[in-house]
């Protein structure tokens, strides 16, 4: 999937609207990689395309996905993680860790900014500090919204959400 067909797919499935789609700005992205890492190109692409709003793609007070919502996601990871560190029990998270979504703050995924074509999404137990493989590419990530939101709007299901533009 590329920008195009992940637009195409939001508007022909009723996500949402042309207006309500928003990326982030090359210059936002780059700020993000200074605070991260270098993104996976698959990531960067996502946030140029949805960054800042995708119509009816999440609930964004429940699923935490957009930009805006990135520090406040890895500052609570870390938090978690530096509590884990006081203990017996470290979970295993690479440096290059940069977490990306979460539900209700909790459970966060991550991708690996190394710069690389893709990633893997793994996610942060919370309860236990365990960490599991749970996407195999941010595509299937997004993906995973994108049939979840499909699904809503086939059962009648209005989700909530902040950031749709209203005229």
């Amino acid at each position: 999937m590329d920008g195009t067909a992940l637009t195409g797919r939001l508007i022909a499935s009723g996500i949402a609207k042309p207006e309500d789609i928003e990326g982030c700005a090359p210059d936002e992205i780059a700020m993000l990689e200074n605070r991260f890492g270098p993104l996976p190109h698959s990531y960067k692409i996502i946030l140029a395309t949805i960054g800042h709003r995708a119509g009816h793609l999440v609930d964004d007070h429940a699923h935490w996905i957009y930009a805006d919502q990135l520090p406040r996601i890895n500052k609570q990871a870390l938090n978690v993680l530096d509590e884990y560190a006081e203990g017996e029990f470290d979970p295993d998270i690479p440096e290059s860790a940069m977490f990306i979504g979460a539900h209700y703050g909790a459970n966060p995924v991550f991708i690996l900014a190394d710069g690389g074509k893709d990633s893997p999404v793994w996610q942060l137990d919370y309860s236990t500090g365990r960490v599991s493989q749970v996407h195999t590419s941010v595509w299937d990530w997004i993906e995973t919204y994108i049939v979840a939101a499909e699904k809503a709007l086939a059962d009648g299901v209005k989700v909530r959400n902040a950031r749709v533009w209203i005229p």
